[in-house]
C-alpha cells in the first residue's frame, strides 16, 4: 500500500516535494511511503519516494527492491486501485507475478458495468466475471492467463451509502424549495 506523509515545513528538498496529497495538504511538502505486509498483516518492509511522484510508478520498484532484500522469488502482489494502471498490469503479467488489484467500477467496460449492476448478491457474497485484457507489450499478448473481476457486496456499506445519498437528495430538494438551486439542474 502507498500513503503520503506531509510536513508542516514549507521548504522542499530532494525527497520532500509538493504533489498530490491524500490528506488534502497540496501546498505542503510530502513523501510517499510504500508498505509491504506479510500474510499475518505485519509490516515486512517499506520504501520511500519523492512526494511529487505518481503513485502508480512506485509498484514495480518497490516489489523489486523488497524482493531482492528479502530474497523473495515471486510474492503474490495485492494492491489497491491507486497502483492499478496498464503499465503495472503489463509488468506483472510479463514477469509472471500472481496478483490481486483493486479496481474502480467506473473504469470497466459497459458490458461489465451492466453485469455488475444487474447481479444479485446475497449479503456478504461475491460474484466473478471474466475480464479480457487488451494490453499488448511488444509482440507478446499480455493477459493470456485470463483476468477475473471479483465483486463483493458489503451490506453495511450499501446501507451507509444509501443513507448518505438520501441525505444529499433531501438537501438538494430543500435548496430547490427555497430557490437556491434550479430543479432543471437536478436532471
Amino acid at each position: 500500500d502507498m500513503t503520503t506523509l506531509y510536513f508542516e515545513a514549507s521548504d522542499e528538498d530532494d525527497l520532500r516535494k509538493t504533489g498530490f496529497s491524500k490528506d488534502g495538504k497540496h501546498s505542503n511538502p510530502q513523501i510517499y511511503l510504500g508498505l509491504l505486509v506479510g500474510l499475518g498483516g505485519y509490516a515486512v518492509g517499506y520504501d520511500i519516494f519523492e512526494g511529487n511522484i505518481y503513485e502508480g510508478h512506485t509498484l514495480m520498484p518497490t516489489i523489486e527492491k523488497i524482493s531482492k532484500k528479502y530474497n523473495l522469488s515471486k510474492p503474490i502482489i495485492v494492491a489497491d486501485a491507486g497502483l492499478l494502471n496498464n503499465e503495472n498490469i503489463k509488468s506483472l503479467e510479463l514477469q509472471e507475478y500472481e496478483y490481486i488489484l483493486g479496481a474502480r467500477i467506473k473504469n470497466e467496460s459497459k458490458e461489465n458495468k451492466e453485469k455488475m449492476l444487474s447481479a444479485s448478491f446475497e449479503d456478504e457474497s461475491y460474484i466473478t466475471l471474466e475480464r479480457g485484457c487488451q494490453c499488448v507489450a511488444g509482440s507478446a499478448q499480455v493477459g493470456q492467463r485470463g483476468q477475473h473481476l471479483v465483486l463483493r457486496l458489503d451490506g453495511l456499506r450499501v446501507g451507509l451509502v444509501g443513507a448518505l445519498r438520501g441525505d444529499h437528495v433531501h438537501q438538494l430538494l430543500g435548496q430547490v424549495h427555497v430557490g437556491l438551486f434550479q430543479r432543471a439542474a437536478l436532471q
